[in-house]
């Protein structure tokens, strides 16, 4: 049985689990189901709430505001990620801002009446689980890298991460199956759009980059700065 209005199409997202991570997730049936229309916001950054998501189907761009109140795009998901989890659970102000880019479709949870949930299926809290860990593992890989001075070295493991989650192995070329504008790509690495366009002529003049019919081919990782 497939769960219910769940969209499985590729999206423009720029983060994923496995569908065994978030299995348990799709066929839990708790929660109330939300529509959003583009630019709607799910929640935002300062607020506090036991609420968080998953989404079903459209993408959702979560962002932040920087203390010197700079734009900073954190990820773009799409349909079977989690959202909102972590403020969720501590009770703490929300870090981002989760704001609807296309129609999308969401379930809504709320933390505070997960406990007999967890109990009857602990699928449930290890999922959560490997979602906090993923989260973990990426924030501090980019974490590692923005911090880097070189502008070259944050875009280019951006598209190195996307390759990893969306490539295949059994491929001479890593696909990354997304579309993402030179603004958006400036936006998730603290750079500039003229500068993304100038990095992606001079990887594509190198030859460790390919773009061919809107999908970006990496076809030499070791050219990429890291």
């Amino acid at each position: 049985m497939q769960p219910a209005n769940f969209d499985k199409k590729s999206a423009a997202e720029t983060w994923r689990l496995s569908e065994d991570s978030m299995e348990a997730w799709r066929y839990f049936e708790a929660g109330r189901q939300l529509k959003y229309a583009p630019g709607d916001a799910l929640y935002r950054q300062g607020e506090i709430s036991t609420s968080f998501y998953l989404i079903i189907s459209g993408k959702v761009e979560i962002s932040m505001v920087r203390e010197d109140g700079s734009y900073f795009m954190v990820e773009i998901m799409g349909p079977g990620a989690l959202c909102g989890e972590g403020p969720a659970f501590d009770g703490l102000p929300r870090f981002s801002s989760a704001i609807a880019a296309q129609d999308t479709l969401v379930r809504r949870f709320d933390s505070k009446h997960l406990d007999e949930a967890f109990q009857e299926t602990p699928k449930l809290a290890l999922s959560l689980i490997r979602v906090l860990a993923a989260k973990q593992r990426i924030m501090s890989r980019r974490a590692q890298h923005l911090s880097a001075p070189a502008p070259e070295v944050r875009i280019g493991d951006l598209l190195l991460r996307l390759a990893e989650t969306y490539g295949r192995r059994d491929q001479p070329r890593t696909p990354i199956p997304i579309t993402l504008t030179h603004e958006q790509i400036a936006t998730m690495t603290g750079t500039s759009r003229v500068t993304v366009t100038r990095w992606m002529t001079k990887m594509r003049k190198l030859g460790a980059l390919e773009i061919s019919g809107g999908t970006a081919y990496i076809k030499n990782a070791e050219l990429i700065p890291r």
